[in-house]
């Protein structure tokens, strides 16, 4: 718990003035995630996690249940996982998704280091498919937990709204998969990122 008086300037962007604030009353502490309280004691508790052995730096808050990461994130830990293709869907309408390093016939899954949450996804392709949708599937030990579609017509989609828990150990393997038409892809030149918020 805050001991001391924590004051900080606070800046109105419509009317330009600044006023100092005390915020003892919703700064609950600091440390490292191992020393986080298990709760907060009111609801938007704040705790800042400076945990320089993990590479963590960010401020949490208590919403009356869980402590929620808001600000900052994971300073050495890659938080996008690059995969992608430069050939086409083939007819048979599935796709396998290459990693750096990954030859063009190995599709080898990521095995993460990290606990964590596959928080986001995005698909880029560089050429619209006339007839045939597809969906993104996100596999985690060879089982899906999660998919993106892209329609028909589309260069794109995006996702901020996955929530895949994931540990450490586990294998990530990313697929394009046909979901409606017939034949190869139209686009040959495939970029997907996984964005993984780490514990």
């Amino acid at each position: 718990m805050a001991t001391t008086s924590q004051l900080v300037t606070v800046l109105d962007a419509t009317t330009g003035r600044t006023t100092v604030e005390n915020v003892d009353a919703n700064l609950f502490g600091t440390g490292t995630l191992a020393q986080r309280p298990a709760s907060g004691t009111v609801t938007g508790d704040m705790y800042i996690v400076n945990d320089t052995g993990n590479g963590i730096f960010r401020i949490d808050i208590w919403d009356g249940t869980a402590w929620q990461p808001v600000l900052g994130g994971n300073s050495d830990r890659g938080k996008l996982i690059q995969v992608g293709a430069s050939t086409q869907v083939p007819p048979g309408g599935t796709l396998l998704l290459e990693g750096p390093g990954n030859a063009s016939t190995g599709d080898a899954p990521f095995e993460l280091y990290r606990a964590g949450t596959i928080t986001a996804a995005s698909i880029h392709v560089d050429t619209a498919d006339t007839t045939n949708s597809y969906n993104l599937s996100i596999r985690i030990n060879g089982t899906e937990q999660a998919t993106l579609s892209l329609a028909a017509n589309n260069l794109q989609a995006s996702t901020t709204a996955l929530t895949v828990t994931v540990a450490a150990g586990d294998a990530l393997e990313v697929a394009l998969v046909r979901s409606a038409g017939s034949g190869a892809s139209d686009f040959n030149t495939i970029q997907v990122l996984i964005e993984i918020v780490w514990d």
